[in-house]
């Protein structure tokens, strides 16, 4: 089973990985997945959309492009159940309908301590952490009034939160998430979720909130 670890700024050792893999990308950030199981590396296009592989080894960066395989053409023998090795990574990078999505970078545990970058210690009490989820999981025009519902937050107290997660480096001067953000707000699916990892019901603190 695949594990996630941080989405991670672009080191020098990162940039060489994307460089070797997929030399035209020029994004600012990739996520990494720790993963010591098999992969499916057939893919084609489709509707638009295509997940590119690529293999590179990480003693010397050098690297190998997966090629395409179509459902009705030859099959690749391997492909569909690729399983994962030691000092070889597999760098996948997805465009959805024309749109070029985040690279993902699978590595095995056993190169983790290379490549794995450790999520901010950062210390949030209840109200900052749903102001940054809203940020994670509305549009700009919706997040105050969704904050709001659980909060009871003036537009004033948004707006002083919004500038303590700027502080931190968890939101950026335009109030989008930074990398930082994304690791912070990555636990948590939804604001339920998050209250219960503050050890709050959720029920019972929308009571409060709404006066139910």
């Amino acid at each position: 089973m695949a594990c996630k670890n941080p989405y991670a700024k672009l080191d020098d050792t990162l940039k060489r990985i994307m460089k070797a893999a997929f030399p035209e990308w020029k994004g600012h950030d990739v996520e990494l997945v720790v993963h010591n199981n098999t992969i499916d590396l057939a893919s084609d296009w489709s509707g638009g959309t295509r997940e590119s592989f690529a293999f590179v080894r990480l003693s010397d960066f050098k690297s190998a492009a997966v090629p395409s395989q179509s459902v009705f053409g030859p099959q690749i023998g391997g492909l569909a159940d690729y399983q994962m090795v030691p000092g070889v990574l597999v760098v996948a990078y997805l465009i959805y309908r024309g749109k070029r999505m985040r690279p993902r970078i699978y590595v095995h545990p056993d190169d983790v301590n290379q490549m794995a970058l450790p999520a901010p210690a950062v210390e949030l009490d209840v109200i900052h952490a749903l102001c940054l989820l809203a940020t994670r999981m509305y549009i700009s025009s919706a997040r105050y009034g969704e904050f709001r519902d659980w909060t009871n937050a003036t537009k004033v107290q948004y707006e002083a939160i919004r500038k303590d997660l700027q502080s931190m480096g968890l939101l950026s001067k335009g109030n989008s998430l930074t990398v930082d953000g994304r690791n912070v707000v990555e636990k948590w699916k939804d604001e339920y979720a998050l209250l219960r990892t503050y050890g709050i019901e959720p029920v019972e603190y929308l009571k409060k909130v709404r006066g139910w």
